[in-house]
């Protein structure tokens, strides 16, 4: 599996657990797993490391990452695309963010991600 989404370092190793028992080979790792030298990099930082290695990046930071993803649009490169899980997903139900990431990545694999922002569930259930 080559990864295509990055799990910041907020989100936790349960949700790449949980998508891989939906999907064996989904495409997502861990922030820290991928390269712990990109821990603590504030948003903007790494939203540009993310575009260098075409990753998307998946968090629950709504606001901080919304605005980080403005920014690199307007002022730098812009991004590789993010994923922001809405507020109403609890950040420790790992199945429900499970089941909305993979099924929102079944959609939209084959999407231009560049400089694009997706919320899951793309609607309120």
């Amino acid at each position: 599996m080559t990864p295509r989404l990055l799990g910041d370092e907020n989100t936790s190793h349960r949700l790449m657990a949980a998508c891989r028992r939906l999907e064996r080979e989904f495409p997502i790792v861990h922030l820290a797993a991928h390269n712990d030298a990109w821990l603590g990099l504030n948003d903007d930082d790494l939203l540009d490391e993310c575009l260098g290695a075409n990753l998307i990046l998946v968090a629950h930071d709504r606001r901080s990452l919304a605005d980080a993803a403005t920014r690199a649009i307007r002022e730098r490169q812009g991004h590789a695309g993010t994923i922001l899980f809405r507020g109403f997903i609890r950040q420790n139900d790992y199945g429900a963010q499970a089941r909305y990431l993979t099924a929102l990545w079944k959609e939209s694999r084959d999407w231009d991600w560049i400089n694009r922002m997706a919320y899951v569930p793309t609607t309120k259930p």
